[in-house]
Protein backbone atom coordinates (compact mmCIF):
# COMPACT_ATOMS: atom_id res chain seq x y z
CA UNK A 1 0.00 0.00 0.00
CA UNK A 2 1.32 3.70 -0.14
CA UNK A 3 0.26 7.25 0.96
CA UNK A 4 -1.59 7.43 -2.52
CA UNK A 5 -3.85 4.22 -1.38
CA UNK A 6 -4.30 5.83 2.43
CA UNK A 7 -5.92 9.12 0.83
CA UNK A 8 -8.65 6.45 -0.96
CA UNK A 9 -9.27 4.65 1.81
CA UNK A 10 -9.88 8.03 4.03
CA UNK A 11 -12.02 9.12 1.34
CA UNK A 12 -14.50 6.30 1.64
CA UNK A 13 -14.25 7.03 5.04
CA UNK A 14 -15.68 10.71 4.74
CA UNK A 15 -18.25 9.51 2.61
CA UNK A 16 -19.57 7.31 4.50
CA UNK A 17 -19.36 9.53 7.90
CA UNK A 18 -21.62 12.56 5.86
CA UNK A 19 -23.89 9.54 4.18
CA UNK A 20 -24.51 9.09 7.70
CA UNK A 21 -25.10 12.47 9.01
CA UNK A 22 -21.45 12.95 10.43
CA UNK A 23 -20.37 16.40 9.68
CA UNK A 24 -17.36 17.02 12.38
CA UNK A 25 -15.44 14.39 13.00
CA UNK A 26 -11.09 13.79 12.16
CA UNK A 27 -9.83 11.08 9.84
CA UNK A 28 -6.05 10.06 10.39
CA UNK A 29 -3.01 10.07 7.95
CA UNK A 30 0.67 10.99 8.99
CA UNK A 31 1.20 14.98 10.18
CA UNK A 32 4.50 14.68 8.38
CA UNK A 33 4.46 12.83 5.66
CA UNK A 34 7.78 13.47 4.45
CA UNK A 35 8.87 11.78 7.98
CA UNK A 36 6.78 8.92 8.04
CA UNK A 37 7.11 7.73 4.29
CA UNK A 38 10.37 8.39 3.00
CA UNK A 39 12.24 6.75 5.89
CA UNK A 40 13.59 3.06 6.07
CA UNK A 41 12.25 3.03 9.87
CA UNK A 42 9.95 0.99 11.39
CA UNK A 43 6.69 2.17 11.04
CA UNK A 44 4.94 2.75 14.77
CA UNK A 45 1.14 4.04 15.23
CA UNK A 46 -0.76 3.97 18.21
CA UNK A 47 -4.46 3.77 18.23
CA UNK A 48 -6.37 5.49 21.34
CA UNK A 49 -10.13 5.46 21.86
CA UNK A 50 -11.27 8.78 20.52
CA UNK A 51 -10.54 12.46 19.54
CA UNK A 52 -11.16 14.84 22.37
CA UNK A 53 -9.67 17.33 25.57
CA UNK A 54 -10.69 18.47 28.85
CA UNK A 55 -10.74 21.69 26.86
CA UNK A 56 -13.69 20.73 24.43
CA UNK A 57 -14.14 25.08 24.16
CA UNK A 58 -10.87 24.90 22.46
CA UNK A 59 -11.10 21.81 20.91
CA UNK A 60 -14.04 21.01 19.40
CA UNK A 61 -13.85 19.57 15.98
CA UNK A 62 -15.40 21.51 13.13
CA UNK A 63 -15.71 20.02 9.55
CA UNK A 64 -14.31 16.65 8.79
CA UNK A 65 -10.64 17.16 8.74
CA UNK A 66 -7.21 15.45 8.90
CA UNK A 67 -5.63 15.54 12.49
CA UNK A 68 -3.09 17.65 11.08
CA UNK A 69 0.04 19.14 13.33
CA UNK A 70 -1.95 22.29 14.76
CA UNK A 71 -4.48 19.76 16.51
CA UNK A 72 -2.45 16.85 17.01
CA UNK A 73 -0.33 19.47 19.39
CA UNK A 74 -3.28 21.33 20.52
CA UNK A 75 -4.03 17.75 21.76
CA UNK A 76 -0.83 17.46 23.08
CA UNK A 77 -1.13 20.69 25.30
CA UNK A 78 -4.79 19.90 26.80
CA UNK A 79 -4.32 16.21 26.98
CA UNK A 80 -2.17 13.86 29.10
CA UNK A 81 -3.00 11.07 26.62
CA UNK A 82 -0.94 12.52 23.73
CA UNK A 83 1.92 13.66 25.99
CA UNK A 84 2.59 10.44 27.57
CA UNK A 85 1.65 8.76 23.71
CA UNK A 86 4.80 10.95 22.41
CA UNK A 87 6.78 10.18 25.29
CA UNK A 88 6.35 6.50 25.24
CA UNK A 89 7.30 6.95 21.39
CA UNK A 90 11.10 8.62 22.20
CA UNK A 91 11.39 5.87 24.73
CA UNK A 92 11.06 3.14 22.22
CA UNK A 93 13.23 4.55 19.61
CA UNK A 94 15.99 5.68 21.83
CA UNK A 95 15.70 1.62 22.78
CA UNK A 96 15.71 0.58 19.69
CA UNK A 97 18.51 3.14 18.11
CA UNK A 98 20.50 2.21 21.15
CA UNK A 99 20.26 -1.82 21.14
CA UNK A 100 19.32 -1.68 24.29
CA UNK A 101 16.62 -3.01 27.12
CA UNK A 102 15.01 -0.19 29.12
CA UNK A 103 14.99 0.14 32.88
CA UNK A 104 12.52 2.79 35.10
CA UNK A 105 15.43 5.08 36.26
CA UNK A 106 16.41 4.98 32.79
CA UNK A 107 13.19 5.74 31.04
CA UNK A 108 12.74 8.20 34.18
CA UNK A 109 15.96 10.12 33.61
CA UNK A 110 15.15 10.91 29.60
CA UNK A 111 11.96 12.32 31.15
CA UNK A 112 13.63 14.68 33.29
CA UNK A 113 16.38 15.65 30.41
CA UNK A 114 13.22 16.12 27.99
CA UNK A 115 11.53 18.19 30.53
CA UNK A 116 14.75 20.50 31.19
CA UNK A 117 15.95 20.58 27.79
CA UNK A 118 15.10 23.78 25.78
CA UNK A 119 14.93 21.50 22.55
CA UNK A 120 13.43 18.73 24.44
CA UNK A 121 9.68 19.26 23.02
CA UNK A 122 11.54 19.40 19.48
CA UNK A 123 13.28 16.87 19.90
CA UNK A 124 9.93 14.48 21.03
CA UNK A 125 8.66 16.44 18.07
CA UNK A 126 10.95 14.95 15.52
CA UNK A 127 10.83 11.71 17.16
CA UNK A 128 6.93 11.25 16.42
CA UNK A 129 7.40 12.89 13.09
CA UNK A 130 7.99 9.40 11.74
CA UNK A 131 4.95 7.58 13.84
CA UNK A 132 1.28 7.76 13.37
CA UNK A 133 -1.38 8.73 15.95
CA UNK A 134 -4.80 7.72 15.15
CA UNK A 135 -8.34 6.41 17.06
CA UNK A 136 -10.87 4.66 16.70
CA UNK A 137 -13.45 6.94 17.19
CA UNK A 138 -13.84 9.79 14.49
CA UNK A 139 -16.08 11.99 16.05
CA UNK A 140 -15.96 14.27 19.57
CA UNK A 141 -17.61 13.07 22.23
CA UNK A 142 -20.17 15.35 24.18
CA UNK A 143 -18.66 14.85 27.38
CA UNK A 144 -14.79 14.17 28.43
CA UNK A 145 -16.08 10.16 28.91
CA UNK A 146 -14.66 7.35 26.06
CA UNK A 147 -18.28 6.39 25.31
CA UNK A 148 -16.97 2.94 25.27
CA UNK A 149 -20.51 2.15 24.30
CA UNK A 150 -20.83 4.30 21.34
CA UNK A 151 -17.70 3.14 20.28
CA UNK A 152 -18.30 -0.27 20.39
CA UNK A 153 -21.64 0.03 18.50
CA UNK A 154 -20.15 1.30 15.71
CA UNK A 155 -18.11 -1.18 15.07
CA UNK A 156 -20.23 -3.97 16.02
CA UNK A 157 -22.90 -2.73 13.59
CA UNK A 158 -21.92 -1.10 10.65
CA UNK A 159 -19.00 -3.53 9.08
CA UNK A 160 -17.67 -0.46 7.20
CA UNK A 161 -15.76 0.76 10.10
CA UNK A 162 -14.36 -2.22 10.81
CA UNK A 163 -13.11 -2.66 7.04
CA UNK A 164 -11.87 0.83 7.09
CA UNK A 165 -9.86 -0.16 10.04
CA UNK A 166 -8.35 -2.63 8.76
CA UNK A 167 -7.34 -0.92 5.08
CA UNK A 168 -6.32 1.93 6.94
CA UNK A 169 -3.52 -0.15 8.81
CA UNK A 170 -2.42 -2.00 5.54
CA UNK A 171 -2.74 1.16 3.61
CA UNK A 172 -0.57 3.09 6.30
CA UNK A 173 1.88 0.69 5.77
CA UNK A 174 2.18 0.17 9.79
CA UNK A 175 4.60 -2.36 10.83
CA UNK A 176 3.64 -1.86 14.49
CA UNK A 177 0.42 -1.07 15.67
CA UNK A 178 0.08 -0.30 19.36
CA UNK A 179 -3.56 0.03 20.75
CA UNK A 180 -4.66 1.46 24.37
CA UNK A 181 -6.72 0.35 27.30
CA UNK A 182 -8.78 -2.89 27.84
CA UNK A 183 -11.35 -0.95 25.57
CA UNK A 184 -9.14 -1.07 22.93
CA UNK A 185 -7.58 -4.25 23.04
CA UNK A 186 -11.79 -5.73 23.32
CA UNK A 187 -12.01 -3.54 19.96
CA UNK A 188 -9.46 -5.42 17.91
CA UNK A 189 -11.14 -9.02 17.64
CA UNK A 190 -14.31 -7.27 16.33
CA UNK A 191 -12.66 -5.58 13.65
CA UNK A 192 -10.26 -8.87 13.32
CA UNK A 193 -11.99 -12.13 14.33
CA UNK A 194 -8.57 -14.08 13.46
CA UNK A 195 -6.86 -12.84 16.39
CA UNK A 196 -10.04 -13.91 18.86
CA UNK A 197 -8.58 -15.55 22.24
CA UNK A 198 -5.09 -14.73 20.64
CA UNK A 199 -5.62 -10.82 21.76
CA UNK A 200 -5.04 -9.93 25.05
CA UNK A 201 -4.94 -6.52 27.01
CA UNK A 202 -1.20 -6.07 27.98
CA UNK A 203 -0.52 -9.74 26.71
CA UNK A 204 2.55 -10.70 24.07
CA UNK A 205 2.38 -9.33 20.65
CA UNK A 206 0.80 -10.97 18.14
CA UNK A 207 1.93 -11.46 14.21
CA UNK A 208 -1.03 -11.10 11.73
CA UNK A 209 -1.29 -10.34 8.43
CA UNK A 210 2.44 -8.07 8.39
CA UNK A 211 1.91 -6.24 11.42
CA UNK A 212 2.37 -6.64 14.66
CA UNK A 213 -0.61 -5.86 17.54
CA UNK A 214 0.42 -4.45 20.85
CA UNK A 215 -1.97 -3.71 23.07
CA UNK A 216 -1.36 -1.28 26.37
CA UNK A 217 -2.72 0.45 29.46
CA UNK A 218 -4.36 3.86 28.59
CA UNK A 219 -1.64 6.56 28.33
CA UNK A 220 -3.29 8.98 31.26
CA UNK A 221 -3.16 5.90 33.99
CA UNK A 222 0.42 3.72 32.22
CA UNK A 223 2.55 3.62 35.19
CA UNK A 224 6.15 3.59 34.86
CA UNK A 225 6.55 -0.17 34.49
CA UNK A 226 4.09 -0.58 32.22
CA UNK A 227 5.93 2.06 29.91
CA UNK A 228 9.03 -0.10 29.98
CA UNK A 229 7.40 -3.04 29.73
CA UNK A 230 5.99 -2.03 26.39
CA UNK A 231 8.95 -0.71 25.45
CA UNK A 232 11.13 -3.59 26.12
CA UNK A 233 8.02 -6.38 24.79
CA UNK A 234 8.54 -4.66 21.07
CA UNK A 235 12.43 -4.04 21.30
CA UNK A 236 12.54 -8.02 21.82
CA UNK A 237 10.20 -8.67 18.96
CA UNK A 238 11.63 -5.46 15.75
CA UNK A 239 15.43 -7.28 17.49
Amino acid sequence: MSKEELKIVNERLISHLLENGIKNACYYEPHVPAMYWNGVHKKIAFCNLEPYSAYENTDTIIGIKPLDEERFFCHWFFNKTVGTTVLINYLLNYSLQKNLWLTENTAKEISWQLKHDTEGYDKLCDDFSKSMYFNFRFSQSNSVSADNYYIFNKYVSDEFYRMHFRNFVKAAEIDVLIVSSSAGAGLIPIIYPELKNRFKYCGEAIFYDGVFFVSMPHPSRISWKSRVDLVNKIVKILK
